[in-house]
């Protein structure tokens, strides 16, 4: 991005609320150059962003006072188009780069949304700092070797000025919420069945905790349901680690970005997949040229269905043997 786009698109985009806003809450805020302002949106405080947020949603949505502390308590919520246009308006005062992105996912405290390059660089600060916490909680924990672990990350930018709500995965991540979700309904399918509510269900623990109290019922199937479920689990972690080897002797480093609606299942029509195929993938995408870094290394997206209909044909085969195996054994004994 030139200093020219710059000027002109950080300027360019503000709706006449934010910049009311920004005027209101970062006077000095125009007369910085395009780099000072950029670095003063990742830097802007939570209470500042807070504040923020309560006049958009007086100046923009028109709350009352009364409605907005409702609204930031929790008690009350904003209709789906409210809540777009006041994450739009606020996408504007906070993302960087071409795209205004945003990481919405905790970040530490020293660190905002310009700490990190690249996705890469974000993915290996995440792994070290979650082995760290292992590590502290186990002092004989051996830290894992770094393969990529990004996983459903949560981010945020704007295309051509509409707000996309981003779900980031490694190749090896998004596989393993696909298959997660065909064993959900492969079990239910295969060994039909509910929870019920146990007798401690909603009871308070003497800390003051609720507990949790739902007990499987498959019919007098639960022995089979639990094989099934350990199977699945079994073999989709072993499935992830065998993919993400793969991945890092390969360093293939296409991304696959498309809307979430393009995809089966897919809802949202402003959510948006980012699907990295390795480490080396997520080095080449700076979080500044979100979009441009990813369409030079597109994919297609017709390759990556392909790739995942493989990975759950081989589930579903597996499942469904375990399953044909089991109900023989049971009426051999029965």
């Amino acid at each position: 991005m030139t200093p020219e786009d710059t000027q002109d698109r950080d300027l360019a985009i503000l709706s006449p609320e934010t910049r009311r806003v920004l005027e209101a809450h970062a006077p000095d805020y125009f007369g910085l150059d395009a780099d000072a302002r950029e670095r003063r949106r990742a830097e802007f405080p939570d209470e500042t962003l807070r504040a923020m947020r309560s006049d958009l949603l007086a100046n923009a949505l028109g709350k009352t006072p009364a409605e907005i502390e409702d609204i930031e308590a929790r008690d009350a919520s904003l209709e789906p188009d409210e809540l777009l246009r006041i994450n739009t308006l606020m996408q504007q005062v906070r993302g960087v780069g071409e795209d205004f992105f945003s990481w919405n996912e905790w970040l530490g405290d020293d660190e905002n949304n310009l700490s990190f390059e690249t996705i890469g660089a974000y993915d290996r600060d995440d792994h070290e700092t979650q082995e760290g916490f292992r590590t502290e909680d186990n002092p004989d924990h051996t830290p894992e070797p770094y393969k990529g672990r990004l996983y459903g990350g949560w981010a945020r930018y704007l295309e051509n000025g509409e707000l996309r709500y981003a779900i980031l995965s490694d190749f090896a991540g998004f596989v393993c919420g696909e298959l997660e979700s065909l064993d959900l309904d492969l079990r239910q399918e295969l060994v039909p069945h509910r929870y019920r509510e146990g007798p401690e269900h909603n009871t308070k623990t003497e800390e003051g905790y609720i507990r949790w109290d739902l007990q499987l019922d498959a019919g007098g199937s639960e022995a089979r349901y639990e094989v099934l479920s350990t199977a699945a689990r079994d073999y989709i972690s072993e499935r992830i680690e065998i993919l993400r080897d793969k991945a890092m002797a390969e360093q293939d480093a296409t991304v696959w970005l498309f809307p979430e609606t393009d995809w089966e299942g897919g809802v949202d029509p402003d959510g948006t997949y980012l699907v990295f195929a390795s480490p080396a993938a997520m080095d080449a995408v700076r979080v500044r040229h979100l979009r441009a870094d990813c369409a030079a290394q597109a994919g297609d997206l017709d390759d990556l269905k392909k790739k995942i209909a493989v990975e759950r044909d081989a589930l579903e085969a597996m499942l469904r043997a375990k399953n044909d195996a089991l109900l023989a054994e049971e009426q051999a004994g029965a």
